[in-house]
């Protein structure tokens, strides 16, 4: 039986091992994903601003080039 945060009970039809072997899967997939996704941010910051902390004007520059074109 799984009893969630909203108090509402299931009864699963598999074994306890089994349930928690899958939990234990979800929660690293979850940590894993948070962590991709933080990466990324981070990268995305370092790319688009400059060492006082700035937004680069890289996008500016894009779109000039785009438009010259």
């Amino acid at each position: 039986m799984v009893t969630f945060r909203n108090k509402k009970q299931i009864t699963i039809p598999i074994s306890f091992s089994s349930f928690e072997s899958q939990m234990f899967r979800t929660a690293m997939l979850r940590t894993k994903l948070i962590q991709r996704i933080e990466e990324t941010q981070r990268k995305s910051m370092y790319l688009f601003t400059n060492s006082a902390g700035e937004a680069s004007d890289l996008k500016a520059n894009y779109f000039l080039m785009n438009k010259r074109h």
